[in-house]
């Protein structure tokens, strides 16, 4: 039973979802441009969302943001959360691409735990552990881990599922994708 209304949006993804889901340019896939394309959700359709949706001027003063996306979009949300927490209340990061680029959000963006900048944003972090790379099930325990150390609390303000038997597509991200509303929203 959710609290309160609940608005779900999804942006379709392009042709260029590597370039625009990623916030470092990897060496052998190329990518960087999650800023700009953080920066038009922020400036476009946020915007176009509480002008449409904001009814008796309720939206505009109470919501409260996720962002929630699977495989590389999942990397983009688990970046939004980190480093945009006063737009992001809530990252959603299903079977995140944490190897993008030699693994450098666990070991650059959050430095391992050991970051001084701390996310006041609520994280759901989830793989699966079949298929290829078992859906970077260890990458993920690893992002897990260093937000552990950062000081956020599993089952508060840290999110962690374990698909037994999931693997990375959309099959099982949406079989799944209740939890984090659940987590998020309950």
């Amino acid at each position: 039973d959710i609290k309160d209304d609940l608005l779900v949006v999804g942006i379709y993804n392009t042709a260029l979802r590597m370039e625009e889901y990623t916030y470092s340019k990897d060496p052998t896939y190329g990518g960087g441009k999650a800023e700009l394309y953080l920066d038009f959700i922020e400036s476009t359709i946020i915007p176009f969302m509480v002008k449409t949706f904001n009814t008796n001027h309720r939206l505009e003063a109470s919501y409260s943001l996720g962002i929630l996306g699977s495989s590389l979009g999942g990397l983009l949300s688990c970046y939004a959360g980190q480093t945009r927490p006063h737009v992001y209340d809530y990252a959603g990061c299903m079977s995140s691409s944490f190897w993008w680029n030699n693994k450098d959000f666990n070991s650059i963006i959050l430095k391992n735990g050991t970051t001084t900048r701390k996310s006041s944003s609520t994280f759901y972090l989830d793989s699966g552990n079949e298929g290829p790379e078992k859906d970077d099930e260890m990458e993920t325990i690893g992002v897990r881990e260093s937000m552990e150390r950062l000081g956020k609390k599993i089952n508060t303000n840290l999110f962690y599922y374990l698909d037994d038997g999931g693997s990375h597509n959309e099959l099982f991200w949406g079989k799944r994708f209740f939890r984090p509303m659940i987590d998020f929203y309950h």
